[in-house]
C-alpha cells in the first residue's frame, strides 16, 4: 500500500513539475530527464556509429599494408638466408686469387 501512495506522489510531483512554465522546475520532472537520457544515448550512439565506419573504412587498406609488410620481411629473411648460403659456399672453396668479391646487399 505503500508503495503505490509513493508512486501515485511520484507521478503527481512529475505532473506538476511539466505543466510549470520555469524551465528549471521543468528539468526535475521524470519524463524531462529521461528524454535528456535518451538525447545522450542518441548522440552517444551516433559517434560510436561513426567511429565504427571510420574503422570499417581504415581496414582494408591497413590489411593490405600489413601483408606488403609481411612480404618484404619475409622477402628480406629470405636474401639472407642465401647471403649466408653464398658465403659458407665461398669459404668452403678456398680464396680465388683474382676473383672479384663484391656482394651488394639491399
Amino acid at each position: 500500500m505503500a508503495l503505490l501512495k509513493i508512486q501515485q506522489r511520484r507521478a503527481e510531483d512529475d505532473a506538476e513539475y511539466y505543466r510549470a512554465r520555469d524551465p528549471e522546475q521543468r528539468k526535475l520532472s521524470q519524463r524531462e530527464q529521461i528524454l535528456a537520457k535518451m538525447g545522450e544515448a542518441e548522440a552517444l550512439k551516433k559517434d560510436l556509429r561513426d567511429q565504427h565506419k571510420d574503422v570499417a573504412d581504415k581496414q582494408a587498406p591497413n590489411r593490405v599494408q600489413m601483408k606488403v609488410w609481411s612480404d618484404l620481411q619475409q622477402i628480406l629473411k629470405l636474401k639472407k638466408e642465401l647471403l649466408a648460403k653464398q658465403m659458407q659456399q665461398a669459404d668452403a672453396e678456398g680464396p680465388k686469387v683474382g676473383a672479384d668479391e663484391n656482394i651488394l646487399i639491399l
